[in-house]
């Protein structure tokens, strides 16, 4: 991926109106921002390496760059706390159906038409890569799984969290037949 050849694809312009044909670099920023939106009204933020609406917009251009050139790893590593109930909270939350919503507002621009190959693996790989980009530690969302596996805590060792209430029945002399 060399850098002129990536200021050339964000230069590329295409009708995104009747009456307006935008470059890239125009309409990437709005799509980041809104993709931002989305998020952060379902609970989640995005980390430092998004930042503001910039940093998201380049994040989401080398992206869809990267799918352009065929590259094979197209977006970062998770830094955040990658547990699955982390990951399954986040799969309720951020739907399939959500994102196609959202991106069926883009579907005239070609990089998000899902009738195009570009648009289609846009549409398969976007929870995922926004999954990369949240931060779960200062989401909403992450928060509530931790609260929620505290709380399933408390219920399995009897609230000391120090004695399991299964180990305490057993020595009470119920499942006889596992001791």
């Amino acid at each position: 991926m060399s850098a002129r050849n990536f200021q050339l694809w964000l230069d590329q312009r295409f009708p995104v109106s009747y009456e307006d044909v935008l470059a890239r670099r125009a309409y990437i920023p709005v799509f980041a921002e809104r993709l931002s939106l989305l998020l952060k009204g379902r609970g989640y933020v995005m980390d430092s390496r998004w930042g503001g609406a910039a940093a998201g917009a380049v994040a989401v251009a080398r992206w869809i760059y990267r799918i352009h050139c065929g590259n094979a790893c197209r977006y970062p590593v998770v830094l955040h706390r990658n547990m699955p109930e982390d990951k399954d909270q986040y799969r309720d939350t951020i739907t399939d159906e959500l994102l196609g919503d959202f991106l069926s507002e883009w579907k005239h621009i070609p990089d998000f038409d899902r009738d195009s190959r570009l648009g289609r693996i846009v549409h398969d790989e976007l929870q995922q890569f926004l999954w990369a980009y949240i931060d779960i530690d200062e989401s909403a969302q992450g928060m509530n799984v931790i609260s929620w596996l505290d709380g399933s805590d408390t219920e399995s060792d009897g609230g000391s969290g120090k004695v399991d209430v299964y180990i305490q029945d057993a020595d009470a002399g119920w499942h006889k037949s596992l001791r």
